[in-house]
């Protein structure tokens, strides 16, 4: 699979994620499963940003910031209100920002 069928097919799973959000506000029941999800998601992303040197950074702040910016973009990109390459490099250039900000 190429990156960016990666990065399509992870968007389109955040769909799921975005609906399940949504329904989360009305329907409590939902709130803890997506509050570990999400808690998983982000230490699988701290983990990354700590092998590639997250020396210098909070990388569970780094981690927080980029998967939250993610959920952004793919609502945006979702709902037809951006396009994919335009999701793309901005999510490439706040991943380069947080790894600058590592020292890496």
């Amino acid at each position: 699979m190429t990156n960016g069928h990666a990065f399509v097919g992870a968007i389109r799973a955040l769909n799921w994620d975005f609906h399940l959000r949504a329904s989360a506000v009305f329907t409590p029941e939902l709130r803890e499963p997506l509050s570990e999800s999400t808690r998983i998601w982000v230490d699988e992303v701290a983990e990354v940003i700590r092998r590639v040197d997250g020396a210098g950074v909070q990388v569970e702040d780094a981690a927080e910031r980029l998967t939250s910016l993610v959920e952004g973009l793919s609502e945006r990109w979702l709902s037809g209100s951006m396009e994919l390459d335009r999701a793309r490099e901005l999510l490439r250039s706040a991943i380069a920002l947080e790894l600058d900000r590592a020292g890496t």
